[in-house]
């Protein structure tokens, strides 16, 4: 049976990515003492938390012991997948690059464009991190399952906190002596998204009690005040947009990432005749919006006219019907392909 409220969390992540990549824009080009600037902040310290959903997403998934995930399975299905659509999709982007048609013209060259198609659009980043956790989806697997609650929370607890000081002294700090300890520590499989990973299976399978989750919401909205107050005084104090308290690895996005998560696991409690929208089944198209979304920020540049978050909605309704005419394409050619298989298999049978 599926989860409900992590379907309708994938369409809020999605949503919240495409305004991720435009508040980027409006955020960097107002005034750090002018309004516009402080909500572009709070919309922005808002949508950094899209990424490390999906991530708790996968994770509540894959980790989940109920379903029955080898090794085989991991590489073939998951690991294969990713590179394919990588693949595509890096094609895509540098061919639409090179082609002009975002209405930039550059100069074609060979080495450039295999190296733009290797590297990836600047989004697709995400397919390189989440085939490095599929590669130990099976390790993170047997450790939920075998470990006790405390030692999961452990590992989780550790990973934020390791990321946090070490993007910490990257953005603030800048001491060189903590990027060699972190190097001696040798702790690579800590600094990244394994936390995120981990902690959607513990929140999707951990009964937490009531005390506890009204403290990580309280937790997450106040991380939130000061991911906006922060931000604004630091960049204020350095003359120059920092964003160490709303990047990924920031306690305070972690905070808020489990907040939301949770709330969204939980929402089979809140009154389902407001998600009737769910009949659509929008979550199945959600990943491709994540994958086409930027094609449309770039080629509709004139959608930075609109304040950002009537821009974001536009992007993302744009790119939801886009990406419900992909699946419906890619549908009717599986559809084809099936169909074409069993009159063959007919035939066979009849020879």
């Amino acid at each position: 049976m599926r989860d409900k409220g992590l379907d309708r969390l994938r369409i809020f992540a999605a949503y919240l990515i495409v305004l991720l990549h435009l508040s980027v824009n409006y955020i960097s080009k107002f005034d750090l003492n002018s309004v516009s600037w402080w909500i572009s902040d709070a919309l922005s310290a808002a949508s950094r938390i899209g990424v490390p959903i999906f991530v708790m997403i996968t994770g509540a998934f894959l980790l989940d012991e109920k379903k029955e995930i080898t090794v085989r399975i991991i590489v073939k299905k998951y690991i294969f997948k990713a590179a394919l659509i990588f693949s595509v999709t890096s094609v895509f982007y540098a061919a639409v690059y090179y082609l002009g048609v975002t209405g930039e013209t550059v100069p074609f060259s060979k080495r450039e464009f295999l190296k733009s198609i290797v590297i990836g659009h600047y989004h697709l980043w995400y397919l390189y991190m989440i085939a490095g956790l599929y590669l130990l989806t099976p390790l993170f697997r047997s450790f939920v399952k075998n470990a006790e609650k405390g030692e999961v929370l452990f590992f989780i607890a550790v990973s934020a906190i390791f990321n946090f000081v070490f993007v910490l002294n990257r953005y603030v700090f800048h001491f060189i002596f903590f990027h060699e300890i972190g190097e001696k520590m040798a702790i690579s499989t800590l600094i990244g998204y394994a936390g995120y990973y981990v902690a959607g299976w513990y929140l999707s399978h951990i009964d937490l009690k009531g005390k506890i989750v009204a403290g990580i919401y309280t937790a997450a909205v106040l991380s939130y005040v000061i991911a906006i107050l922060g931000t604004g005084y630091i960049s204020a104090k350095q003359n120059t947009l920092n964003i160490v308290l709303y990047t990924n690895y920031s306690l305070t996005i972690f905070c808020m990432s489990t907040a939301i998560f949770l709330f969204f696991k939980r929402s089979d409690r809140i009154n389902k005749s407001i998600f009737k929208i769910e009949r659509l089944k929008l979550y199945k198209v959600m990943f491709i919006v994540y994958l086409i979304h930027p094609f449309f920020i770039e080629r509709f540049r004139r959608v930075y006219d609109l304040n950002l978050f009537l821009a974001s909605i536009v992007i993302f309704l744009v790119s939801t019907v886009a990406a419900i005419i992909l699946k419906g394409i890619a549908d009717f050619i599986v559809g084809l392909k099936r169909k074409a298989g069993e009159v063959y298999l007919k035939q066979d049978i009849t020879k």
